[in-house]
């Protein structure tokens, strides 16, 4: 096995987990229950399915498409975090 290999696998572990430790948070704002940094947490949910898409390498346009969505959510967040900051 390369290296590479080795570390491809371990990376998608990592991201898995990463994916399972955010899932509460998510879970609260699909419930609209979320807290103040729900929603960042969805974005580095976003992330993580971003990451994964091109590690399993998954067909190019819904690697590109989770890219996109992860890009314009990150912007909003962005912008409505600047707005609301105290």
């Amino acid at each position: 096995m390369l290296l590479a290999d080795a570390l491809r696998g371990a990376a998608i572990v990592a991201w898995l987990i990463c994916l399972a430790c955010l899932s509460p948070a998510i879970g609260r704002i699909l419930r609209r229950q979320s807290r103040y940094l729900d929603p960042v947490w969805g974005i580095v949910f976003l992330l993580a399915l971003n990451r994964l898409s091109f590690l399993f390498r998954v067909h190019a346009v819904l690697s590109y498409t989770t890219a996109l969505i992860l890009a314009l959510v990150m912007g909003a967040g962005s912008v409505w975090y600047q707005k609301h900051d105290r």
